[in-house]
């Protein structure tokens, strides 16, 4: 009879620390939860609004030559070669050594831009692949292989 309390007693006390443990964890998971979401309203939905004003993201108050010189001073710093940069109200067409075409959005941020022209470049290079091609006004560029 002593054995069975004692049973019943070491159960209970099983039961309790079971409870505990999921308590626990159901506070840790519910703060993690109210952490992301108290997160994401405060970083990361700030994200899209923009904070300062750069002077490249719109042509309007730059004339195209200071731009074009800009995305030429670029150019040089990634070793990438052209042949002619032609100005356009929204975007820039960069004519590079081998007759490929690149089109510039004038309402993006160049210097990301080029970053990604300077990559793909890269990437096609090393994959033995030539473009006629590449547009990068839109999120993920467009190419034209030939």
């Amino acid at each position: 009879m002593f054995k069975r309390k004692r049973n019943l007693r070491k159960l209970k006390h099983q039961g309790r620390k079971l409870r505990g443990i999921i308590v626990l964890f159901l506070i840790i998971l519910l703060a993690s939860f109210f952490a992301g979401v108290s997160y994401y309203f405060l970083v990361l939905s700030k994200k899209n609004t923009v904070l300062y004003v750069s002077p490249l993201a719109s042509v309007k108050g730059l004339t195209t030559d200071a731009n074009q010189s800009h995305i030429e001073k670029l150019l040089k710093e990634k070793h990438i070669r052209y042949q002619s940069i032609e100005p356009d109200d929204e975007t820039y067409m960069l004519m590079l050594q081998d007759d490929q075409q690149v089109v510039f959005s004038a309402k993006k941020d160049i210097t990301v831009q080029i970053s990604s022209l300077q990559f793909i470049l890269s990437r096609l290079t090393m994959e033995g692949k030539e473009f006629s091609r590449l547009d990068l006004r839109f999120e993920k560029p467009v190419i034209v292989l030939k």
